[in-house]
């Protein structure tokens, strides 16, 4: 997929020979030859506020060119709004870089505001050097943008080719990459893989780690669709499943120092689902400012320890954190990657 071309507003004094002059022979024929479109209100034929359209069309450039001769007033007004929002290439007749005694208006001199860019400066005789060094400097400018529509482009064939697929598919297709993530940030397999079948989210493994004396327990769950209940099922069902993690040979001597125990689920959709459905159907949980997390419970809480003293099973309170991560609206392999490590990071 071929990139889009690039536009360049020319913010510049019209009607005045020698500025005429360079758009012919310098600004034209660099645009053109490096295959970039060039935007100049005068040649537009519009019925529009002139400012509007002035500002639509640099908000639809990609930079601007802005030749500070004369000073004109139009010309400041277009590079400050463009400053704002895209790259400028400043540029100015050479005899403008010093005060003049007879122009007290500074008509003829670039302003204090703009004296400190790195502006390129022109003289009639001398126009192959202005312009090989203006050339250089919109390759400078351009070759970020063109990269970022390139990577863009890739980006939405990536999401193309994934909207064709089937749901197993994708599922497959995004399944192995999450879960080398998980083990890249340390957890332990524990169980496999669990299918509930009173709801469509299948677990494709529960992973456990124990840092700074927390126990935490993730599981990665991988669906279709995610309901109300879903959520509410797939919360009843992971403190059950912590006895699991106490029964790991490498765990037991952490055990003792757990003060925390955290059980995450990390579940990722490939559809979108709608937030405020599941609010209903889980009125009494808490949820993040962003919407992507669903504390379901923070408390402390009797466990029986799985160490031994005297014979006897160990009581104690700790702290109980059970938390949902949700991944929805799945629109590639690399965007859900990136998604999911967000919501990893957050464990």
């Amino acid at each position: 997929m071929s990139i889009r071309r690039l536009k360049c507003f020319i913010a510049m004094p019209f009607d005045r020979a020698d500025t005429d002059n360079i758009y012919k022979l310098v600004y034209k024929k660099i645009l053109r030859t490096l295959k970039i479109t060039e935007v100049r209100v005068d040649m537009k034929e519009h019925n529009k506020n002139i400012n509007d359209f002035i500002i639509e069309e640099i908000k639809k450039s990609d930079f601007i060119i802005s030749d500070l001769t004369y000073a004109r007033p139009s010309v400041y007004y277009e590079s400050g709004y463009g400053e704002r929002v895209i790259p400028i290439i400043y540029t100015v007749r050479k005899d403008h870089f010093k005060p003049k005694s007879d122009d007290p208006n500074g008509n003829l001199a670039v302003h204090f505001d703009v004296s400190m860019r790195n502006i390129i400066f022109w003289e009639d005789d001398m126009l192959s050097i202005f312009s090989k060094k203006l050339d250089k400097r919109i390759r400078h400018v351009t070759k970020p943008i063109i990269s970022q529509l390139k990577n863009k482009n890739k980006i939405k064939e990536e999401e193309d080719d994934f909207k064709k697929k089937s749901e197993i598919d994708k599922i497959e297709l995004i399944k192995r990459p999450l879960i080398l993530m998980i083990r890249k940030k340390g957890f332990h397999k524990l169980i496999k893989h669990i299918n509930y079948s009173d709801y469509q989210l299948f677990t494709y493994g529960i992973y456990g780690q124990i840092v700074n004396n927390v126990l935490r327990i993730l599981h990665f769950n991988l669906c279709k669709k995610v309901n109300g209940n879903d959520v509410r099922s797939a919360s009843y069902h992971t403190r059950s499943l912590s006895e699991v993690f106490y029964k790991k040979e490498y765990f037991k001597q952490q055990i003792k120092r757990v003060h925390t125990i955290e059980e995450h689920q990390i579940i990722c959709s490939i559809d979108k689902f709608n937030v405020d459905r599941i609010k209903q159907y889980n009125h009494n949980y808490k949820y993040g400012s962003d919407n992507s997390e669903l504390i379901i419970k923070d408390s402390y809480e009797p466990i029986r320890d799985i160490l031994h003293i005297k014979n006897k099973r160990v009581v104690r309170k700790v702290r109980y954190r059970n938390i949902c991560h949700f991944v929805c609206g799945v629109k590639s392999k690399n965007d859900v990657k990136n998604r999911f490590l967000d919501a990893l990071n957050k464990i």
